[in-house]
């Protein structure tokens, strides 16, 4: 293999690594957005009249919450590997790249501040 053709060979592995990451950095997402979600829930004031409402909205986030981010998770593992493994490299797939890892690490950041 000539060194010509190393390159777009190496471009699609380093796509397919980026790509791993952006993975493992969603799954990682899971229980850290479904933890914010929970202290945002948790945060309204004892005497809100809206007390008994936020009780039970805390019990179906807790409930139900893990479960959708999880099933929202996997969809996008499903989606973006068709993706990328069908267009790795290019520039396109490396904007799209771009985008996830910064809109994962945006939900990172407000999931820890709030």
């Amino acid at each position: 293999m000539s060194a010509d053709n190393l390159q777009p060979v190496r471009m699609k592995w380093l796509a397919y690594v980026v790509w791993a990451a952006t993975i493992v950095l969603g799954f990682i997402l899971i229980p850290v957005v479904h933890g914010a979600i929970i202290d945002f829930l948790s945060a309204i004031p004892e005497d809100s009249d809206a007390l008994f409402a936020a009780r039970y909205q805390i019990g179906a986030a807790y409930s139900f919450g893990f479960v959708i981010l999880a099933a929202i998770w996997l969809f996008f593992f499903i989606i973006s590997t068709y993706y990328h493994f069908d267009r790795a490299g290019r520039p396109k797939s490396w904007r799209v790249l771009a985008w996830t890892v910064g809109i994962e690490l945006l939900l990172l950041l407000v999931a820890v501040v709030v």
